[in-house]
């Protein structure tokens, strides 16, 4: 037998043993003459298959394992064939097709043959498939019986596939079969929740004994009420559990935060901080995404501290999230300097990416453009989307048309595909720095015309204040079949708004409530408004206020009382002021703009009463920033 070929031999024990599978065929001479007999050679494949598993071999190693047992004639042994699979499917799903080949070879497969290559379509896909062997491998001659490992397998198919009816459906064999323990129970109603069937998610839970529930059970069922929108459930449930670890804080964690109950989610990171439970690095992502957004930014050096402690630095995710929470809190010189640090040990391209668009979200446009342009001339990174459209963010909000104009520039030499988002971000900065026709350039030598380019582009025609063209451009949208979304109302309504086209808006907004079923939001309110109010029809605008239960909405006064400022009514912006600070007592734009209509009209004592209540209330005027291009440098102007 030619097996010894990538084998040396223990002439004392004439046992065979395989070299590192990694190293290259030995060169030096075999002692295949000298030892003709082999005392087990599936023993010695067995052998070879388990040290493969347990390191992390590649898929030429797998290879060269599998025609050694071909060579052999023991390739379709079913233990054999099982340690091939498992793995063929730990290389990915670039080689799922060998394992379906071998499988397939493989005459007398078993429950566990059945089980590696369902878990394989349940991790690397199509999970259609996976519940197709399971379906398979019940018809197998014999009856073959699935374990609880391949039934968990094919709910995580069926999970993936979003097929509660399929779940359903192995669910009842469980219970005819009397198959079911903990961990099956878990993955059952881990599938119904996936699949959105919380109800009866909360009655397996339900059915097992209190005893019979682990810690995954407990946090199985908080995600699932977290999902089905249950937060009073999830909140429950996290009170009530036994054994709190750190799943199941950062499930009650992260839910309280996608509801929106930041505050919530910082008492329950406190608690858990005091409990003493260990950090992982989803807690640390959580935890910074939290105090990013709450602007806390002690809070943050805190937890930054701690993933120190916790050797947690290197993390590209966590370092990403790190850099964007200082960014959030306009700590610019510590986020340059975790950037800086960790350019060497992580990827440039996504930390340059999160750096970049931190500048630009804080206005540092010059210092972003700098940035970028250091990377492009040294070679560092090649920008990817997410960067590109940071940067051509930032030359809208800068107004910039020469920077934006080398941005695109450099987007069109890029051999990255462009995708709707950039493009749309490319229309929307074109138009911010005052030209409608490279705007309109952009549009038309688009990729793909979809909702979302149809809206920015409408909106840019909006700003522009060329609403007929806006308004063709709308109905061109609806001559291709294309469904406006919400975004696209907004636009062609403000359109409206700002020329004037009361009967249009009127109408595209029947429109939108009708027939294309879109629920009206606040902008969409405030568009129709500031269309009453422009056009001086403020007692229109009254009654759709009060037609639509809008009179404790703070930001539908403000509409109509910049409305009266550009119409100069005086007594109908009286009216919505008193409204509007009535509901934001601490609103500055209400008392500055009632302010300026009684400046205008010549009343300067009511004016300046105005102002004098404005700072007994302690209410400050924002500060605004502009940005001017002088000689091919940004000049920075703010005031208030």
């Amino acid at each position: 037998m030619r097996l010894l070929r990538q084998m040396t031999v223990d002439p004392p024990n004439h046992h065979l043993k395989f070299p590192r599978i990694s190293s290259s065929v030995s060169t030096q001479p075999t002692k295949t003459d000298a030892y003709p007999l082999i005392r087990d050679p599936k023993q010695t494949l067995l052998d070879a298959l388990k040290r493969a598993s347990k390191t992390q071999s590649n898929p030429h190693q797998s290879k060269l394992i599998h025609s050694l047992a071909i060579q052999s004639g023991l390739a379709r042994d079913v233990r054999i064939a099982n340690g091939l699979l498992i793995l063929y499917t730990k290389h990915g799903a670039d080689h799922l097709s060998l394992a379906q080949k071998l499988f397939d070879e493989i005459s007398d497969r078993d429950t566990f043959t059945y089980t590696i290559m369902i878990t394989a379509h349940a991790r690397l896909g199509p999970p259609a498939l996976g519940l197709r062997l399971l379906s398979r491998m019940l018809r197998e001659e014999g009856g073959l019986r699935p374990n609880r490992f391949t039934l968990s397998a094919a709910l995580k198919c069926c999970a993936a596939l979003q097929d509660g009816e399929r779940a359903r459906q192995i669910h009842a064999w469980v219970l005819r079969n009397g198959v079911g323990d903990v961990v099956l129970g878990n993955s059952i109603m881990d599938s119904y929740a996936k699949c959105g069937w919380f109800g009866r998610a909360r009655r397996v839970f339900d059915s097992m004994a209190g005893d019979a529930r682990d810690a995954a059970s407990w946090n199985i069922m908080m995600r699932a009420c977290a999902r089905g929108r249950d937060a009073a459930g999830a909140v429950g449930l996290f009170e009530r559990s036994p054994v709190r670890d750190v799943v199941s804080w950062n499930t009650i964690i992260s839910g309280r935060m996608r509801d929106g109950f930041d505050g919530d989610a910082l008492g329950l990171l406190y608690r858990m901080a005091e409990t003493g439970t260990g950090f992982n690095g989803f807690t640390f992502s959580m935890a910074l995404t939290l105090v990013g957004g709450l602007g806390l930014v002690e809070l943050g050096t805190q937890v930054h501290a701690r993933m120190l402690r916790c050797v947690f630095e290197c993390d590209l995710c966590l370092v990403n999230s790190l850099i964007d929470m200082y960014c959030k809190c306009g700590r610019l010189r510590e986020a340059f300097v975790v950037f800086e640090r960790a350019r060497g040990s992580c990827s440039s391209l996504v930390l340059s990416s999160t750096m970049v668009a931190g500048l630009t979200q804080n206005g540092r446009f010059d210092e972003a453009f700098s940035l970028f342009s250091d990377m492009l001339r040294g070679g560092e990174v090649k920008p990817n989307q997410h960067m590109l459209t940071s940067v051509v963010s930032g030359c809208a909000d800068s107004g910039t048309l020469g920077l934006c104009r080398q941005v695109h520039a450099r987007i069109e030499k890029s051999v990255c595909e462009r995708d709707v988002c950039l493009e749309c971000a490319l229309v929307d900065a074109y138009a911010k720095c005052g030209s409608l026709e490279d705007a309109h350039k952009v549009f038309v030598g688009a990729s793909e015309h979809n909702v979302v380019l149809w809206g920015s582009t409408i909106n840019a025609y909006a700003l522009h204040g060329r609403g007929v063209e806006a308004v063709r451009l709308f109905e061109e949208m609806l001559r291709e079949n294309v469904r406006p979304n919400e975004a696209c109302f907004v636009a062609v309504l403000s359109a409206c708004s700002h020329s004037g086209m009361v009967e249009e808006g009127r109408k595209y907004f029947k429109l939108m409530r009708e027939e294309c079923k879109v629920c009206a939001s606040v902008e969409h309110y405030v568009c129709m408004v500031d269309l009453f109010g422009r056009a001086g029809r403020v007692e229109e605008a009254k009654e759709f206020i009060c037609e639509n239960g809008l009179a404790e909405v703070g930001v539908v006064w403000k509409a109509l009382l910049f409305a009266c400022q550009v119409r100069g009514d005086r007594e109908m912006a009286r009216w919505a002021y008193e409204q509007m600070v009535r509901i934001r007592a601490d609103d500055d734009g209400a008392y500055v703009s009632f302010s300026n209509v009684l400046s205008s009209s010549g009343q300067w004592e009511e004016a300046a009463e105005v102002r004098a209540l404005m700072r007994g209330r302690r209410v400050r005027k924002r500060w605004s920033w502009s940005w001017l291009e002088l000689k091919e440098e940004m000049r920075e102007f703010s005031g208030r």
